[in-house]
Formats: C-alpha cells, structure tokens, sequence
C-alpha cells in the first residue's frame, strides 16, 4: 500500500510511478454499470409512478436547475453587455456564472446531428466512464490493484453520484481532475497540466489543480528546486482554462469580477469565512420548519464531515491530494450561505483510498457501504427527477 505515512515519519522523496498497465476500462465497468442501471430505474420509476413516461417526461426529468443554463449557453452562447444592470433587463446574464467546457463539447456533438439533450446526456456517460477508468487507475497505484475498484465504487455508488450522469459538470470536472492527478503520479506534468487547465474551463474549482499538481511535483522531487523546476514548469499552463473565461467575461461584460457580481445577485451568495458561512446556515438547520431543515441540515453535517476529511488527508494522504481536498473545501464553504456542499464534497474523493485501505480486513463492510450509498444514490435520483 503506497498511502503515506503519518506526517513526522521519516522517508526518502517517492519517486514518480511508472506509467505500466494495470487496472482499466474492465475493471471500471462494473462500477460504471451499476451506477447507470440505478440511475435509470429511479428515473423510470419516477416517470411510471407520475405518469409522466413519455419524451417530455423524460426530458423533463434531466432538463432543470443548473442544466437548463447549460443547454441555453449550447444553443445560444453567453449574453454580451455591460453588467451590473437590473436583472429584469438581462434575464440570462446568470449564464456567466457557468463555466464553458461542458456547453462546448455538448454543442460540438449536436453539430455531429444529436439533439442537444441526447448530446449533454452523452458528454456526461462517457465522461463518468473516463472518470472511472481514471480512478481505478489512480487507486491502483495508491492501495494496490486488487482493491482498486472499491474507490470507483465507492463515489459513483455515493449519496450524491447521480451527478455524475446528469446533465452537471460532475462528470466531465472529475474525469479532468482524476487524469490530472494521474498523471501528474506518472511523473507526466505536461498531460497533467493540460488537463487541469481544461478542468479550469469547467468549473472554477478546476484552478486548484495548480497549487495541487506544484505540491505533487515538489513531492517527486525531494523539495529541491532544480528537479521541481523541471517538473513543475507545464503548470503554468494550468490556470489558463479559467484565465480564459475571464477575459471572455472581461471583454463581453466590462469586467473579469462581474463574476462574483452575478453570483450575488442571481443566487444570492457572497464571499465569507467558512464559519460565517455555518453560523448563517446553522439556524436553518435546526430551527422548527421542518422544510428548512431536510434542506440545510445535511449542508452542515456534510460541510463537517468534509472538513474532518481534510484534516484526516493531512495526516494520512499524499501532500497534493491533501491540498486539493483542503483548498476545494475552503472555496466550497467559503460562502454567506452553505449551498450544495454535499455536492461539491465529492472533491474530496481521494479518502475514499483510505476508507478502503482501512477495511481490508473486514472486506463485507464494503458491500454494507456501497450498498447503502447505491439505496441512497437511487432516492437522490428519483428526487432529482422530480425537479427537487
């Protein structure tokens, strides 16, 4: 097992793994499967239990919250003007604060002749694919290639997984930042580095792959800056995803920061310190509505439990994977207001190596925690289809 030792034991500068083959596309489909066989019967039974089992019905099913902004970014591209101006008067200027990537590629494939929904639906399955032939590997290299498939498991079998399918950036974002990592294990920073910047044209989490991939090549490294330097140069190429959306935003909008303007205003959050953020949601989470706490109660126990995942990588993980947990889970909760923390904690899927590390003796508790992952994935489906 290659999960590092507990922080203050001594050990020699890891090199790089070599690129050999091992676990792949076999050993992810199983996983892959059964993550879209539960995703389709929830969706099924939904449409069958409402009798709503038609082509609206099922396009219906896909096609809201952020999705709908996606598919309008595919069809009709981001608006231009000047921001800020009254909402009233550009209803769809929110569509700037949604990354290009996945619009791009769901508009490149409708140009092959695939409607857009069909071609949004495609982009995700073969990006959760990707993202599952990716970890697979990536997991091999840290817990071994007999377990390797457990982490896949693991997170497409999780509570909020069905992301990963939907017509979301889940899919696409972590394929880009599983093959960013992998790479960069390979000792492979260029391909490393093009990946992350293409994770940063995603979602705007995708810039933390920079500080991510430096960290893993000083790692490789010994900590000396001459075998750093010639590692960690392709990673000035990381940021430039996201640098790009900003001087698109800059020359169509006026300004690279109206994307935080448009945050405040269409969605109604702002920048804060994590426990600002916690104390702002904490009474909704407790308070006497019952509504306000099915909703923001799991935003806190997650928001949590993701920063004890942090503090756990730390102490038992690799550096770069440490820092990218820590800094995804900073940027998550780092709002007015915790919103869609359960979601964005799926960024923290390098535990996973540990929780399977840590169960090899008890190999049956696996099945207990994909099995309960699988029953909750499928009623986060089902409510997900319903438009909740």
């Amino acid at each position: 097992m290659t999960i590092e030792p507990p922080r203050g034991t001594a050990s020699a500068p890891e090199a790089a793994t070599p690129s050999a083959p091992g676990p792949g596309l076999e050993d992810a489909l199983g996983p892959f499967l059964a993550h879209m066989a539960l995703v389709t019967v929830a969706v099924f039974s939904v449409l069958l239990l409402t009798h709503a089992l038609t082509v609206t019905g099922w396009r219906q099913a896909w096609d809201h919250w952020d999705a709908v902004a996606y598919l309008a970014i595919a069809h009709h591209g981001y608006p231009g003007g000047a921001i800020p101006r009254h909402p009233a008067q550009a209803p769809q200027d929110h569509l700037w604060a949604y990354f290009p990537l996945f619009s791009l590629l769901i508009m490149g494939v409708h140009h092959l002749g695939v409607g857009t929904l069909a071609a949004s639906l495609l982009v995700s399955l073969v990006s959760c694919l990707l993202l599952s032939v990716g970890l697979v590997r990536l997991a091999a290299i840290e817990i071994g290639p007999r377990d390797a498939v457990w982490p896949v498991a693991l997170l497409l079998l999780s509570p909020f997984g069905y992301f990963f399918s939907s017509l979301y950036t889940e899919g696409l974002f972590f394929a880009l930042v599983v093959g960013a990592l992998l790479f960069a294990r390979q000792d492979r920073f260029l391909v490393a580095s093009v990946l992350a910047l293409l994770a940063g044209a995603t979602r705007v989490t995708g810039v933390l792959l920079l500080p991510a991939l430096l960290v893993e090549a000083a790692h490789q490294s010994g900590w000396r800056w001459g075998p750093l330097w010639r590692r960690a140069w392709p990673t000035l190429l990381a940021p430039l995803g996201a640098l790009g959306f900003g001087l698109s935003l800059w020359a169509r909008t006026g300004s690279p920061f109206n994307f935080g303007i448009i945050e405040t205003r269409y969605f109604g959050i702002s920048p804060a310190l994590p426990w600002v953020g916690f104390l702002n949601t904490w009474p909704s989470a407790v308070g006497a509505d019952p509504t306000l706490r099915q909703i923001f109660l799991p935003e806190v126990i997650w928001g949590l439990l993701g920063l004890v995942a942090c503090a756990i990588a730390w102490w038992r993980l690799r550096p770069a994977y440490a820092t990218f947990m820590t800094l995804s889970w900073i940027l998550t909760t780092s709002l007015s207001f915790w919103r869609s923390v359960p979601r964005y904690d799926l960024a923290l899927f390098p535990i996973l190596f540990l929780v399977v590390a840590g169960t090899r003796r008890w190999r049956w508790s696996r099945w207990v925690l994909v099995t309960a992952g699988g029953v909750a994935m499928a009623y986060g489906t089902s409510r997900f289809a319903q438009g909740y």
